[in-house]
């Protein structure tokens, strides 16, 4: 068809209606090859753009993904006697939330540090502790805590509490009206292990924080790649035999092979007892056809086979 008498299309119109004013023409590069479907879907698509907005769309963009925390690793020893009581490590990140109006609240991340920082503790008999402060960017002091404790009897130990102080200023934060210092504990008990033994779980795990002497939960600790062991009791920094949190826990675990072992036993006596049985029926069998023989008034020597007798097949067809 001539060019002048074809049709214009669609597009075309919209274009030279689109050169001028505050509109403009995208333009497709001459290098760009389209193939002829996605071609017209784009067309058309870029047509009821330009119909519905009258300028192009701004790109969506999508939000990075916050960066997973690193593990740390950090140690309690005595000084005095260079013994080693507690070794952690462990990858941390603590989620707050905090509210900037009456009804508007906010969620703050805060990973612990890679670093040792400054560590402290105590190598108690029952009760062990460790400490450790980080400086901010903006030279705040945040501090991290765990409390160890245990049962000499039950031969465990476990983590006993958690204490989270964090504070949370303005220059970093710019919805924090004021500088404010955070106080979270956990007082739930964590992690039975037991005692020479290191708890370990490469999971992820979420645990529950909540205000000094408040019920709330305002915070929630997310841990991963944890290993750790209090009361090791040894001058090396080398974790005992992994209790990893995958394996099964609880007061009946130890029940469960006992368990096993019943049914096992049970299966056999039941299959010992319907083997007796059964022999026992074919021997009754045997007896019964041997006294028939006898009630005939003649002994097994004296019985005729019944295919040796003439004619058997058609007595026993008649």
């Amino acid at each position: 068809m001539p060019e002048g008498n074809r049709a214009r299309d669609p597009l075309d119109r919209c274009k030279d209606h689109y050169t001028t004013g505050p509109f403009k023409w995208r333009q497709w590069s001459t290098n760009t090859v389209v193939l002829p479907s996605v071609d017209r879907f784009l067309r058309q698509l870029y047509s009821w753009q330009l119909l519905l907005h009258g300028t192009e769309l701004p790109p969506v963009t999508t939000p990075k993904p916050s960066p997973k925390p690193e593990p740390g690793t950090w140690v309690v020893q005595n000084l005095t006697t260079n013994v080693t009581c507690i070794i952690v490590e462990m990858a941390m990140q603590v989620n707050v939330s905090y509210a900037i109006s009456a009804n508007e609240t906010k969620h703050l991340l805060i990973d612990g540090p890679k670093t040792a920082g400054n560590v402290t503790g105590n190598c108690g008999a029952e009760i062990q502790t460790l400490s450790l402060w980080w400086v901010t960017e903006t030279n705040q002091t945040n501090k991290f805590a765990l409390e160890f404790h245990k049962n000499d009897t039950a031969k465990l130990f476990w983590l006993a509490q958690i204490d989270f102080i964090i504070v949370l200023d303005p220059k970093v934060y710019p919805d924090v009206q004021n500088l404010t210092e955070l106080h979270l504990v956990s007082y739930s008990p964590e992690f039975n292990t037991p005692v020479s033994m290191s708890y370990r779980c490469m999971k992820k795990q979420l645990l529950n924080l909540t205000v000094v002497q408040g019920n709330t939960t305002v915070a929630t600790l997310e841990i991963s790649n944890t290993q750790f062991e209090a009361f090791h009791d040894k001058t090396d920094i080398v974790f005992g035999v992994d209790h990893d949190c995958l394996l099964p826990r609880g007061p009946n675990v130890a029940l469960v092979p006992i368990a096993v072992s019943c049914v096992v036993v049970i299966i056999l006596l039941a299959i010992l007892l319907v083997t007796i049985f059964k022999r026992r029926q074919s021997q009754a069998h045997g007896y019964h056809g041997i006294s028939r023989a006898d009630s005939l008034g003649g002994s097994m020597a004296d019985m005729i086979p019944l295919q040796n007798i003439p004619g058997w097949k058609q007595c026993w067809r008649s």
